[in-house]
């Protein structure tokens, strides 16, 4: 491979601060890092650990720490404390838009104190004080949990209503569990019921849990838009068997599972890491050739979401030409990597998308075991193949712009033109985890993932090197 420096690098190391110009950037204002508390997440952890500590996020030990001021970094590690991957460092979280919709109901639904949710038997829950995951900025301790009473030969359950869910719409329920006393161990399951019915007959997934506080989450999707409509009850349910367990921080979030707990803000904002243009950035991006290089984590629990859209990186505004990379699963939860430069990138309209684009699919059992996708992408006008990408080292694939394209032979990117100095050179934006989708109405596709290296190169890299870099 020849030396070929990247004009832009950005390498995540633990602790650092982002250099200039990148910025971090959290979609409106009602949100700051002190009002998160972080949840561990990374590679293959199925049960995340939630530490009884202050903080917005995870340090290298695992427990939480906290950082002061809004739109600060966190930064992320794996936490499962059996394996092999257990404590190793993911790079800069960057989350997506999200909401607990039992707070955001027209009667908020209680998500720590249980009590008033529909029981069975009638004495089966209780509030525990100081038993419960402490929030960012809680002084005082004062954490409440409540306690499930299952017995050794019965089981108790909480039940409550749910409305405003959608057709054809995943939504994931999670809740954390721990169990009471050294002794006892605690199966619990969660549920959404899509009967209507007045209990939870039918429960979803069940695990055995311990100390500290461990994860659970359901993924469930309406399939039969004509069942469903926004008016009707649901119901959601949470489980005990064989012992007592408490339970705290309930959600509800439509779509992929997250990983921060919302806490009495309701809504979390989007977040995505910008290169900030100006007349300086804008010389480093070459409009006619250049090769990305991205490497990241897509969301928690990837392969259990079908249809999930995610935005990795794009050069350029939303309008003009641009670049971008994004990640979607199939109906069948199979993955497509997509690396696309076209004058409108309208994700929305996937046919579309996928002509213009080079595509690499990823069989979801063929999923990275460490979860890690290392994505390079090359673009150069004028010349058959106009995009070329690797994945993790695999063969490289091919994308073409239409014969009679009008960026066939020439294009600009975001009105950037050569030679440089020119008076159109104006811009060079950079966005990671956040990527245009459609117009109308304005959507975007975001990560909610981690970052650890962003690299763009000036020069369209020979398919040998895209391979390498990759693998």
């Amino acid at each position: 491979m020849a030396i070929i420096n990247p004009t832009i690098n950005l390498v995540a190391r633990p602790g650092m601060s982002l250099p200039k110009p990148w910025v971090l950037i959290r979609d409106g204002s009602d949100l700051t890092s002190t009002q998160l508390a972080k949840v561990p997440s990374g590679a293959n952890d199925l049960e995340k650990k939630a530490y009884a500590s202050k903080g917005t996020y995870i340090t290298a030990t695992t427990t939480l720490g906290i950082e002061t001021g809004a739109n600060k970094l966190r930064h992320d590690y794996s936490s499962k404390k059996d394996s092999e991957y257990a404590g190793t460092y993911n790079g800069f979280l960057v989350e997506a838009f999200s909401e607990n919709l039992l707070m955001t109901q027209t009667t908020p639904i209680p998500c720590r104190d249980l009590t008033t949710w529909t029981k069975s038997p009638s004495d089966a829950v209780v509030v525990v004080l100081r038993a419960g995951i402490t929030a960012a900025g809680d002084s005082d301790g004062n954490n409440p949990a409540s306690k499930l009473m299952a017995g050794s030969s019965t089981s108790a359950s909480v039940s409550k209503s749910i409305t405003g869910l959608k057709a054809n719409t995943t939504y994931t329920l999670s809740a954390y569990f721990k169990k009471v006393d050294k002794s006892s161990v605690a199966i619990p399951k969660i549920a959404l019921s899509s009967s209507g019915a007045s209990s939870i007959t039918t429960w979803g997934t069940s695990r055995t849990v311990s100390d500290p506080y461990n994860w659970i989450l359901l993924t469930y999707k309406f399939t039969t838009p004509a069942s469903v409509t926004s008016a009707t009850s649901y119901h959601i349910g949470i489980k005990a068997s064989d012992a007592p367990v408490l339970v705290d921080r309930v959600q509800l979030e439509e779509g992929n599972n997250t990983s921060t707990i919302l806490e009495t803000s309701k809504v979390r904002a989007a977040e995505n890491l910008y290169y900030v243009g100006d007349s300086d950035t804008a010389r480093l991006i070459d409009p006619f050739e250049g090769t990305v290089y991205v490497m990241c984590k897509v969301q928690e629990n990837v392969e259990n979401i079908p249809g999930l859209k995610v935005g990795i990186c794009q050069l350029g505004n939303d309008t003009g030409v641009r670049i971008g990379i994004r990640a979607e699963s199939t109906s069948s939860s199979d993955w497509k990597i997509y690396g696309t430069l076209i004058n409108v990138l309208n994700i929305a309209d996937a046919a579309a998308d996928e002509a213009a684009s080079a595509v690499f699919s990823i069989a979801n059992a063929d999923w990275p075991e460490d979860d890690w996708l290392k994505i390079a992408v090359r673009y150069r006008a004028g010349e058959s193949n106009t995009i070329r990408m690797s994945v993790n080292g695999k063969q490289v694939v091919y994308g073409d712009l239409a014969a009679g394209s009008a960026l066939k032979n020439t294009f600009e990117l975001n009105g950037i033109t050569r030679p440089a100095g020119s008076s159109n050179e104006v811009t060079a934006p950079i966005r990671l985890g956040k990527v245009y989708a459609s117009s109308s109405p304005k959507t975007y596709h975001f990560l909610d993932g981690s970052i650890m290296h962003f690299a763009y190169f000036p020069k369209a890299l020979s398919d040998e090197d895209l391979v390498a870099i990759t693998a």
